[in-house]
């Protein structure tokens, strides 16, 4: 069964006079996005495709998850993710998912955040899916199965697996 993971990028830096789509991530984030690539690692929660937004926040995210994972062959820049609605970024992950059984989206609210509540919706409630309800914080990972193909993605049955957030991951029993 295909694998979609939703991640919002980690904690940005607000420098001033730099531009949105240049604005890097702070220290915090940096730390944050390091402590979710080792969550993915120990969860076995290894991405074989990756689309990410291009900017500059979204990329220092993914470049600080990678090396906690083994390699992946198949890492795309998209620039339609930077400011794509939900429904754009699920339809960009049908399209570039390819034949990838599990598929990393790294991007930006609120779409990861709309579109893992409306693919969440259509699994029965849980912890995870209420923690994901009442925030979306930066760093946080959402990870979803489905059944059929990519094509399929939010027509049928979905599970949501995990919802990782940075903080969750701060005790030495949770890493």
């Amino acid at each position: 069964m295909p694998r979609l993971m939703l991640l919002r990028h980690a904690k940005s830096a607000r420098p001033e006079g730099v531009p949105d789509r240049a604005r890097p991530l702070s220290e915090r984030g940096r730390s944050d996005a390091a402590g979710i690539g080792r969550a993915m690692a120990a969860r076995g929660l290894q991405p074989d495709a990756v689309i990410c937004s291009p900017a500059e926040r979204t990329r220092e995210t993914l470049d600080a998850i990678l090396p906690h994972l083994a390699p992946i062959d198949n890492v795309k820049l998209v620039n339609e993710l930077y400011e794509a609605e939900s429904g754009t970024l699920l339809a960009l992950a049908r399209a570039e998912a390819g034949d990838s059984g599990t598929l990393l989206v790294v991007g930006h609210n609120p779409s990861i955040e709309e579109a893992a509540l409306a693919l969440a919706a259509k699994d029965e409630p849980s912890p995870e899916r209420e923690a994901m309800a009442e925030k979306y914080p930066t760093g946080a990972l959402a990870v979803f199965e489905f059944d059929g193909g990519w094509a399929e993605l939010g027509s049928g049955a979905v599970r949501l697996l995990a919802f990782l957030r940075p903080r969750d991951l701060k005790s030495p029993e949770a890493r």
